[in-house]
């Protein structure tokens, strides 16, 4: 009797330290490898206010190789590069091709380009990511 109550112990203290290490969601520092790809904003604010998404418009970023990337809220291109620099992720300024769209749609994009701008770091799961910066969160499912 002694040996299954102590077996039961070990197991629910294992399943208590597995349930600890879970919930950091498998999430590591976003680096130039690990969030290479094409990322659909999810929920974001930035320094300008909150991304309102236009209808049909959803935002999306594109990271490629070298750190290049490309990113549009639904009318313009936004495009620039990424640097990693330790654990920061420095975003060059954001450039636009300058069509007129909606209002509702340029304003996102301004929104969106705003938030780009000020990112300084970010977290990667399998399936998503999450940049931050001064007055900015941007949080992407993997595309």
């Amino acid at each position: 009797m002694k040996r299954i109550m102590a077996l039961g112990a070990v197991v629910a203290i294992g399943a208590s330290m597995l349930a600890g290490c879970s919930g950091s969601g498998g999430e590591e520092t976003a680096n130039l490898d690990n969030i290479k790809g094409t990322w659909v904003l999810e929920d974001g604010t930035g320094p300008k206010g909150d991304v309102v998404v236009a209808e049909g418009n959803t935002p999306e970023l594109v990271v490629e190789d070298e750190g290049a990337f490309h990113a549009t809220a639904g009318c313009n291109n936004l495009f620039g590069t990424i640097k990693a620099e330790g654990d920061q992720l420095v975003f060059s300024p954001v450039a636009s091709t300058m069509m007129m769209c909606e209002q509702p749609v340029m304003d996102a994009e301004t929104t969106y380009g705003g938030a780009l701008d000020v990112i300084t770091s970010g977290t990667v799961a399998t399936d998503s990511l999450v940049l931050k910066g001064d007055g900015a969160e941007l949080k992407f499912k993997r595309g």
